[in-house]
């Protein structure tokens, strides 16, 4: 693909960079990268996603789901995409099953934008794969279990032998695509998986070609999937991290962890810290070869300004806790690093409690909890510039300095924060609050509470943690909602 723009796109971004270390509370400078997700629709229903049957009438689907219309998608991308260099699609629906995929890849080809999805592997055929060559970058599958039994169990579904053909095919078709893509794989670690890591490592590199192997954590979807919880077996969870790491080195497998070591769930430490132990791993293990790695975009090999890189060149082990979170301003304080800053999340359209369409700009999928405004009705740039996404970029210029008891609700639970999931802290606290331009952000939303939900969920907490935990969580829980005026 041809990068029409680039001089543009590099221009734009090291303007970014220069006003970030500023500390500008009103950018000039576009974020270099966005995740665009086009549609709801899923052929899927993970035991993992709120999508899933567990909590869902019998006979959901979400392959009918909204998705946005050209017209949206036009004018956005004639707005933003000539600065921008990649967009992702990680979190919502299945890519492959839009419609508009062809002439959505034809538009990215008219902008020089590279592509990354996520895809369940389902509908990753070979008619696909020439839709989106020169395109596709970089490309991850959610691929739970190894097997076929633990897939099903995770995923819910027999379709095992046929994503793991196209998987094959995909490794293989890649040869022919230009730029050569970045090849992940994800699992997420669950109850019924974290035993399995050597042989699941095994088997996506040897029989599927794998160039990476991801573990994510467990974050919390719905109250029926608390069987895959183990946060109480943190002893365990260590241990198969370490044979893991101690495996993937030793065979040259580049694998990327959501966390180099779990806590207790009283958020004491059995042995090193998360921090120790990712410090440990990066001081013993070799560097990693990258001959050959020309083939791959810039964008794989470099990174942006953020070092965003998926090459991972001091090692084959990397962890969450490796990630750069701050830079260096030039008053010569820290700079909190956040994807409000360089990854704007552009939602697929809903309708609100007023009554009206949304596409909803939000700061990333890890809360979800800022929604800066409504693309229906705004340029991007309008919504950039507010006053909701200048006092976010204040804070984050400023949260080193600030106590966390102190930080904006959604920053305080932040899964990026906070490598290691905890039920109590960035779990309940976080599900289902959105805080819309002109909302407090030290306050959660009334219009969120609700009681029988909130009863519903104490209970289930009860039973799985305890009387002494559960009071913890609910002090916590109304001290945020009700503790800052």
């Amino acid at each position: 693909m041809s990068r029409p723009y680039l001089k543009l796109k590099m221009e734009n971004e090291q303007r970014l960079l220069a006003e970030i270390r500023a500390k500008e509370p009103r950018l000039t400078a576009f974020p270099p990268r966005c995740t665009f997700e086009i549609s709801w629709r899923c052929n899927y229903r993970c035991k993992k996603c709120t999508y899933s049957k567990l909590t869902r009438p019998e006979g959901f689907s979400a392959t009918n789901y909204p998705e946005w219309n050209w017209d949206d998608i036009e004018r956005i991308a004639e707005e933003y995409f000539p600065t921008c260099r990649l967009t992702q699609s990680t979190l919502l629906g299945e890519p492959f099953l839009s419609p508009q995929l062809g002439n959505l890849m034809n538009l990215y080809r008219r902008f020089g934008v590279y592509y990354r999805p996520t895809t369940n592997g389902s509908l990753l055929t070979e008619d696909k794969l020439d839709t989106v060559n020169g395109v596709v970058d970089w490309l991850k599958c959610s691929f739970d279990g190894h097997t076929a039994d633990l897939y099903e169990r995770l995923h819910l579904n027999g379709n095992f032998a046929a994503v793991v053909r196209n998987l094959k095919t995909f490794s293989q078709y890649r040869r022919y695509m230009t730029p050569f893509p970045w090849f992940r794989i994800g699992m997420v670690l669950m109850r019924s998986n974290m035993n399995h890591l050597k042989e699941y490592a095994d088997f996506v590199f040897q029989e599927i070609g794998v160039d990476e192997m991801e573990i994510m954590a467990l974050n919390y979807a719905n109250d029926q999937m608390t069987d895959e919880f183990y946060w109480d077996l943190e002893d365990d969870v260590n241990a198969r991290l370490d044979e893991l790491v101690e495996h993937c080195i030793d065979k040259k497998y580049r694998l990327r962890l959501p966390f180099a070591r779990m806590p207790r769930m009283d958020g004491t430490w059995n042995g090193p810290t998360g921090r120790r132990r990712a410090d440990e791993i990066a001081r013993s293990q070799p560097a990693a070869d990258n001959s050959g790695y020309e083939a791959y975009s810039e964008e794989v090999r470099v990174g942006d300004i953020f070092g965003n890189r998926q090459t991972l060149e001091k090692g084959y082990v990397w962890s969450n806790e490796m990630r750069i979170s701050r830079i260096e301003g030039v008053d010569g304080s820290w700079v909190g690093i956040c994807p409000a800053l360089n990854r704007p999340f552009f939602k697929p359209p809903t309708v609100e409690s007023d009554g009206k369409d949304w596409i909803k700009v939000e700061s990333c999928g890890s809360c979800s909890t800022y929604v800066f405004g409504n693309l229906k009705e705004r340029s991007f740039s309008d919504i950039y510039a507010s006053p909701m996404y200048r006092q976010v970029r204040t804070f984050l210029y400023n949260r080193y300095d600030i106590p966390r008891d102190d930080w904006m609700i959604p920053c305080k639970h932040c899964l990026c924060v906070d490598p290691v999931y905890r039920y109590e802290s960035n779990g309940v606290p976080n599900v289902g609050l959105r805080f819309f331009p002109g909302a407090d952000l030290y306050r959660p939303p009334r219009n969120t509470f609700n009681q029988s939900g909130l009863l519903r969920r104490t209970w289930d907490y009860w039973r799985q943690h305890g009387f002494a935990s559960t009071v913890r969580t609910a002090v916590r829980f109304i001290g945020d909602r009700y503790g800052r005026s």
